[in-house]
C-alpha cells in the first residue's frame, strides 16, 4: 500500500467532508425542504415540542455541517453534532442498534464526530490554516445561514410566496424557481455570504497580526561602545 498517502491530516480531511456533505445532502437539507411534512411526525426526546426538536436538529445538521466540511470551528461543530447523533441514538431509538431503521446510522455518525472531536480538524482545515481564515470562513457559513432569510427583506410583499417569512422559508424551493423573487433572493444570498466572508478575512487578519506583534519579543539592542 505504498502508493497511498500516509497522512492524519488527510484522512481528517477526508472523514470530515464526508460526514458533513452526507449530513447535508441526506439529512438537514430534505428536513428544511420538507418542514411542514417532516414536523408532523417529528420526535420530541426533550420535551421541547416537535417545532424545536426539528429546528435544533436542522440548525446542528446545516450549520455545524457547513463548519465541518470547511473545518472552521471543527471541535465545536463536531461536539454538537455529536450530542444531535446521541439524542437520536440513546433516547429516539433507545440504542438499537439490529433492527432496520434503528440508531445504526446515528451510531455511525457519532463515532465519525467523536474522532473529529478528538483529533480537530487536522492541517487542512480553516482552523489549520490559522490567522483570518478561520474567521473567514465561519464568516462565508454564517452569511450562507442568513442570507436567503435576510432576502426576504428585499422582496415585494404581491405574492403568495412572500406573505409572511414563515411562508417564504418553508417554499424557497418555490421562490428559488420563481421568475421575479430568484433573482433578489439568490443576489442577496451571496452577497451576505461574501459580505461575512470579507468581514471575517479582515477581522481575523487586524487580530492576528496584533497578536503577533504583541508575543514577539523585543530584540535587545548591542551596547554602544
Amino acid at each position: 500500500m505504498g502508493f497511498l498517502p500516509l497522512s492524519a491530516d488527510l484522512a481528517l480531511l477526508f472523514l470530515r467532508i464526508m460526514l458533513g456533505v452526507s449530513m447535508i445532502a441526506l439529512h438537514g437539507w430534505d428536513q428544511l425542504a420538507g418542514y411542514r411534512d417532516t414536523v408532523a411526525n417529528f420526535p420530541d426526546p426533550l420535551g421541547i415540542g416537535s417545532n424545536a426538536s426539528l429546528l435544533l436538529a436542522i440548525a446542528a445538521e446545516l450549520v455545524c455541517s457547513a463548519l465541518l466540511v470547511i473545518g472552521a470551528l471543527s471541535r465545536f461543530a463536531a461536539a454538537v453534532l455529536a450530542i444531535n447523533m446521541s439524542v437520536a441514538l440513546f433516547l429516539v431509538h433507545h440504542g438499537d442498534l439490529s433492527q432496520a431503521g434503528g440508531g445504526e446510522p446515528a451510531a455511525l455518525y457519532l463515532f465519525g464526530y467523536v474522532t473529529i472531536l478528538l483529533a480537530g480538524g487536522g492541517r487542512f482545515s480553516a482552523d489549520g490554516a490559522g490567522g483570518p481564515w478561520a474567521l473567514a470562513a465561519f464568516g462565508g457559513v454564517a452569511g450562507s445561514v442568513i442570507g436567503y432569510p435576510l432576502s426576504f427583506c428585499f422582496q415585494p410583499r404581491d405574492y403568495d410566496l412572500t406573505a409572511s417569512l414563515g411562508q417564504y422559508l418553508t417554499n424557497f424551493r418555490s421562490v428559488l424557481r420563481h421568475e421575479a423573487l430568484r433573482t433578489t433572493a439568490i443576489g442577496v444570498w451571496i452577497a451576505t455570504a461574501l459580505v461575512l466572508a470579507l468581514a471575517g478575512f479582515f477581522i481575523g487578519h487586524a487580530m492576528h497580526r496584533r497578536r503577533v506583534r504583541v508575543a514577539s519579543p523585543e530584540i535587545p539592542q548591542p551596547p554602544r561602545l
